[in-house]
């Protein structure tokens, strides 16, 4: 069974590392939720890659944009870490006893 991940911080060379790592093992990791301040462009392009629904954006303009365009509609937009509690919970209320989520946070 593959091990859920959340990279907070996914767009910071510590996070695109950490990525890089994810993809070259890929068949024991998939990847649940990624996270960025600004950098909309890199964290589509990591969420395109890892086949990732559930993204954080926490500075409040980027949000906004990616929200209101029509074009990013396939995906789950954040504005804040308390949507993280909301992202986790949705896993666990499918009652997988053996689910298990990693939690990486890149600072």
């Amino acid at each position: 069974m593959r091990k859920k991940i959340a990279i907070l911080g996914s767009t910071g060379s510590i996070g695109k590392s950490l990525l890089n790592i994810v993809k070259a093992d890929s068949k024991s990791f998939e990847v649940v939720l990624l996270t960025a301040h600004k950098n909309y462009k890199e964290l589509l392009k990591q969420s395109k890659t890892f086949n990732v629904r559930n993204l954080i954006v926490t500075d409040k303009k980027t949000y906004e944009y990616l929200t209101a365009n029509s074009k990013y509609k396939k995906y789950q937009f954040f504005n804040n870490f308390y949507s993280f509690k909301k992202i986790l919970n949705e896993f666990f209320l499918l009652k997988i006893n053996s689910l298990k989520v990693i939690l990486l946070i890149i600072f």
